[in-house]
């Protein structure tokens, strides 16, 4: 069932999240380059995180950045999110060291890691690949890199 543009933010955000055992709840739906969710809303389109943020915190003053605590652009979470210029921002970066991007730390990731053990698994007890690709949406290309474990070989 597709959800219209015109149904209230929350119900629009869950149909399009995924709930993670760390708390993180992630945006599912269209996410720009960096990995943010973004959704049209009163006609503009807007990050989802910064939305999530106003309508639990309120208003965001301005030259502000909506942060994550977890370090994931996709997470919704407002637990997970606080307020800060850039420069605090790039510092908590620097800081927790977040430069390399592996598995779900990867914004433009699909997946997670348990659907990295099950793929591997499906694949190495002769499941079709065109079957694991369609379960999980992704391309032929990423199974076999993830069961030579040339993609996620961090698992």
């Amino acid at each position: 069932m597709k959800l219209s543009k015109h149904a209230p933010f929350w119900q629009r955000v869950a149909y399009h999240s995924k709930e993670q055992p760390n708390g993180c709840v992630l945006f599912t739906g269209h996410r720009n380059h960096d990995g943010y969710g973004r959704i049209r809303l009163n006609s503009k389109l807007v990050f989802v995180h910064r939305e999530a943020y106003k309508k639990h915190h309120g208003e965001i003053p301005a030259n502000m950045c909506v942060c994550h605590t977890c370090d994931t652009p996709n997470c919704i979470n407002p637990n997970h999110l606080f307020l800060g210029t850039h420069a605090d921002n790039m510092k908590d970066r620097a800081k927790k060291g977040r430069y390399e991007l592996k598995g779900t730390n990867n914004p433009r990731s699909k997946l997670i890691e348990s659907d990295i053990f099950s793929i591997r698994e499906l694949l190495n007890a002769g499941f079709p690949y065109k079957q694991v690709a369609a379960t999980y949406k992704v391309s032929l290309g990423l199974l076999e890199k993830i069961k030579s474990r040339r993609a996620w070989s961090h698992l």
